[in-house]
């Protein structure tokens, strides 16, 4: 009767101890999870008639499609009866219409940065 008592005495005791020691681990674990977000992203979000991209790493053109993520480097060209608008952010939006062409230099948080854009 005397060793029921003390185990559950020290159960009551050490218990909180081992819960906030538990907690603590998991705040670390979730912590160290941050991620780390260094690329600016836009996408194509309308798309009508013949669009082409090419990536910043490629030397080759590709059909673009909508919801495509645009980053620096990216260049845009479109076709004749082609139109194309690219969203930055909720309130930015870049339309482009037949025969141009854009090339995405600069992407920031502060607002849109430099793009060079003509028109055939």
């Amino acid at each position: 009767m005397q060793l029921t008592k003390k185990i559950l005495w020290a159960f009551f005791f050490l218990m909180p101890l081992l819960v906030l020691n538990a907690g603590n681990a998991f705040a670390n674990i979730s912590d160290d999870e941050v991620p780390e977000i260094k690329a600016r992203v836009a996408r194509i979000s309308f798309l009508r008639g013949d669009v082409q991209i090419k990536r910043a790493d490629s030397s080759d053109w590709e059909r673009a499609t909508q919801n495509l993520p645009i980053v620096e480097g990216d260049e845009i060209v479109t076709d004749k009866n082609s139109r194309l608008e690219i969203q930055f952010n909720s309130q930015n939006y870049l339309r482009l219409s037949e025969n141009a062409y854009l090339k995405i230099t600069t992407l920031r948080d502060e607002g849109i940065g430099r793009t060079s854009a003509c028109l055939f």
